[in-house]
């Protein structure tokens, strides 16, 4: 029998256990289950990792072994042929014995079936090896398959464990000050990391539609330059400008580099814009007009500043391309600093937080169940 002040004093133990503390009471024995089930499988990550890269490696080999029988097999077939060709050849036995040349033959004969067994040993060593490989991976790949699935349990214990410490601990815990201090920290810092990884995104954005419009102006200025070249435009004044004319094709890749050029602008306030390149008007270049000795030259001195300009505007996209990656490299490495210490305070956070749920376990133990009381 208790007495009264052993009552008083449980009484008062079970109104003074914060909401928190009765949450961990709650989930004591989900708790340990997750964390023996993690404990067990923490070596399972690396494991499949490192077992993942070596059936590729095996797959690799055995992608070259099988190119090399095939090579095998083809230089088998040779050797048979000629073999074959040597020994059934009843002309040649008939020349060599009427020309008394019968020893030379059947040298010659020897050496081609020397050459054709070599060649079929050759290609069984290299099937026996091909059917090594593929013994090996299969026992790899049995072996990953198993490593999959422990990988996948670990994984799930990980995630429910995360969400029951963010169940019970996310926000002000005034029981675990410690907590709450490295929890802020791991949330400034995963914010800083979601705002780093989106101006990767974005510089990664911009630098690949750079490329692609500097690209695009390049080939109009090799377009124009071979238009300049060019005695036959194949064109006519206010006629359909022809797809095959490089002028024409020139106006497409302009038109192409300056709406990518438009993207970049949407995507990055870093990027500026260029003049678009002008090509010479259609009116200007038909086959009539460039024989006009007033219009021909105008136009050859019009071609020329469009190619100045394409240069200009090449250059000034290259410029840009590479500014762009840069900003993108720095970019890219500070978000991998970030990670880096995102993770650290992951772990730190998850440590406390399990350290946390131990103690108090341990002070406010859950009461006895039906089958302990039993």
């Amino acid at each position: 029998m208790l007495d009264d002040a052993q009552l008083l004093n449980e009484t008062q133990a079970t109104i003074f256990i914060s909401e928190t503390q009765a949450a961990i009471q709650e989930n004591a024995s989900y708790h340990s289950r997750l964390c023996a089930t993690i404990e067990l499988l923490k070596d399972v990550p690396t494991a499949f990792a490192k077992q993942a890269a070596y059936v590729a490696d095996l797959k690799n080999e055995l992608e070259q072994a099988e190119r090399r029988l095939a090579n095998r097999v083809e230089a088998t077939k040779k050797e048979r042929k000629e073999h074959e060709a040597m020994r059934d050849s009843t002309g040649r036995k008939l020349v060599s014995r009427l020309t008394g040349k019968k020893g030379a033959w059947a040298e010659r004969a020897g050496k081609e079936e020397r050459q054709y067994v070599e060649a079929l040993e050759k290609e069984v060593k290299e099937r026996e090896n091909v059917s090594c490989i593929q013994q090996m991976l299969d026992e790899a790949e049995s072996a990953l398959a198993d490593l999959s699935l422990k990988a996948k349990d670990f994984e799930c214990a990980q995630t429910e464990l995360d969400v029951l410490y963010t169940r019970i601990f996310e926000g002000p815990s005034i029981d675990f000050p410690e907590e709450d201090k490295l929890e802020y920290q791991f949330y400034e810092t995963k914010k800083h990391h979601e705002e780093l990884q989106s101006i990767v995104d974005t510089e990664n954005t911009v630098v690949d539609i750079l490329d692609r419009a500097k690209a695009a102006a390049q080939e109009a200025r090799d377009l124009l330059q071979g238009a300049k070249l060019s005695s036959n435009l194949d064109l006519l004044p206010n006629r359909n400008v022809s797809a095959s004319n490089p002028l024409r094709r020139a106006e497409i890749k302009v038109d192409e580099a300056d709406t990518l050029l438009k993207e970049a602008l949407k995507t990055s306030d870093d990027v500026r814009y260029v003049r678009k390149i002008a090509v010479p008007g259609r009116l200007l270049y038909g086959d009539v007009l460039l024989n006009n000795g007033y219009w021909k030259p105008a136009f050859e001195d019009q071609l020329r500043k469009s190619i100045a300009q394409a240069e200009f505007v090449s250059s000034e996209l290259k410029s840009q391309h590479t500014t762009a990656s840069r900003r993108a490299a720095i970019a890219i490495e500070s978000l991998v600093e970030v990670a880096q210490i995102l993770e650290e305070r992951r772990k730190a956070l998850a440590a406390c937080r399990r350290a946390a749920f131990e103690e108090c376990i341990q002070a406010h133990p859950p009461p006895p169940t039906y089958r302990d009381v039993a």
